[in-house]
């Protein structure tokens, strides 16, 4: 039995790579614009950042990308 996880554009998949990839493709640019590190994700993403962890909802994490 496969697991059906939801990806950040709002389709379904159960393939775990794909599943991955498209979460860690939304988080790559705040990532390299702070210096953060994703540690989790789905359905909010969360960052390490220096010694305190941020957790920001994916339309967030869009919107800070954008400026």
């Amino acid at each position: 039995m496969s697991i059906i996880r939801r990806l950040p554009n709002g389709k379904f998949t159960n393939n775990t790579s794909e599943y991955s990839k498209a979460w860690k493709a939304e988080a790559n640019n705040l990532c390299k614009k702070t210096g953060w590190k994703l540690v989790a994700f789905d359905p909010d993403l969360q960052f390490l950042a220096g010694d305190k962890v941020v957790t920001l909802p994916l339309w967030a994490v869009r919107d800070l990308i954008k400026k």
